[in-house]
């Protein structure tokens, strides 16, 4: 009975052991899943976020674009209409600006939010020379080239820093996959050594108690062939008295 009790305890432990590692190892699959996606989802926001300023700076270029045709028109006839356009334009050029400047994205980067100033300094200097055109131009055809040129070299450095801030959105974004795609790698290479181990571990613990398990039924052969063999001695006894 104590023996059958000992065997018993084995196969539970045995089989406790199995389903732990076999819970273990879903546990350990289903986090790696949860951890990839989630590094996945912040891959798709961040290309997101970079695609809404990518968004913002193109828009910026086609405003420059925009006002420059209605400020030289503007100067050139001073139509109320063309002023209001204008007007318009530079309220959807500050709204621009403004998502650039407040971008989750380019927030933390002290060099774009140094480019991001300089655009908005240059657009200043930008309006200075467009509100001044019209006279220039009404007043003098020479002075009124040199302010037509003056501005248009004003949009042109507009438009390079712009080129210069999507070279860094771009750079920004190469420098978060590639951090993201190393933290992925880390957890796969932690997912598989903390499966492999446990599996490991699994086949040790089971080799230790089917061990100990064939030792006990080993025991108990033995027993049961002495038991038999003491029974048949027995018999010869009893056959042996009787016929003395």
């Amino acid at each position: 009975m104590i023996n059958f009790l000992n065997n018993l305890k084995l196969f539970t432990k045995l089989n406790i052991t199995t389903a732990i590692s076999a819970i273990s190892m879903i546990l350990a699959t289903i986090m790696f899943y949860i951890i990839t996606n989630i590094f996945f989802d912040i891959i798709d926001k961040n290309n997101q976020s970079k695609a809404d300023v990518q968004q913002a700076s193109n828009s910026i270029i086609n405003l420059l674009h925009q006002i420059d045709y209605l400020t030289i028109h503007n100067a050139i006839t001073k139509r109320d209409d063309y002023k209001e356009q204008s007007k318009q334009v530079y309220t959807q050029l500050s709204k621009s600006i403004s998502q650039l400047e407040h971008s989750a994205y380019l927030k933390q980067d002290k060099e774009a939010q140094e480019i991001i100033k300089k655009i908005k300094t240059r657009i200043q200097g930008y309006k200075v020379i467009a509100s001044s055109l019209p006279d220039e131009v009404q007043e003098d055809s020479t002075d009124g080239l040199y302010a037509i040129m003056a501005l248009s070299s004003a949009s042109q450095r507009i438009l390079l820093e712009l080129e210069i801030l999507n070279q860094k959105i771009d750079a920004i974004a190469k420098q978060s996959i590639k951090i993201l795609n190393r933290n992925i790698f880390y957890v796969k290479g932690f997912s598989i050594a903390f499966i492999t181990l446990l599996f490991a571990f699994l086949l040790y613990t089971n080799k230790l108690i089917l061990s100990s398990i064939l030792t006990r039924i080993e025991l108990l052969k033995e027993e049961i062939l002495s038991f038999f063999a003491l029974k048949e001695t027995n018999r010869c006894s009893t056959y042996d008295t009787k016929w003395k």
